[in-house]
C-alpha cells in the first residue's frame, strides 16, 4: 500500500461536509461517534471503530456531539476474495 496523505483532525468536530477522493480513504475514529453518509445511506461509527471508503464516492460525515479521526489515503488497496 503506498500512502498519498496521512493526517488527523485537528480539534473534535462534529460535521465534515460532503467531498469525493480520488483516491481509497481509510478512517479511524480516535475518539467521539456519529455518522457516514453516501448514497442517501448511514452508516454508525464509534470510537474504534474503522471504515473504508472507495474512490470517487461523495460521503459526508456528523456527530450530534463531536469526533476525532485519522486517516490514510492510498492508490490501491488490495483485497482476497
Amino acid at each position: 500500500m503506498r500512502v498519498l496523505l496521512s493526517g488527523a483532525t485537528a480539534e473534535k468536530i462534529n460535521f465534515c461536509k460532503e467531498h469525493s477522493h480520488s483516491c481509497w480513504e481509510i478512517v479511524m475514529v480516535t475518539s467521539g461517534s456519529g455518522k457516514v453518509s453516501f448514497f442517501n445511506e448511514s452508516i454508525e461509527f464509534c470510537e474504534g471503530c474503522a471504515y473504508i471508503i472507495p474512490p470517487n464516492i461523495k460521503h459526508t460525515t456528523y456527530s450530534d456531539d463531536f469526533f476525532e479521526d485519522i486517516y490514510i489515503h492510498t492508490e490501491q488497496l488490495n483485497f482476497k476474495t
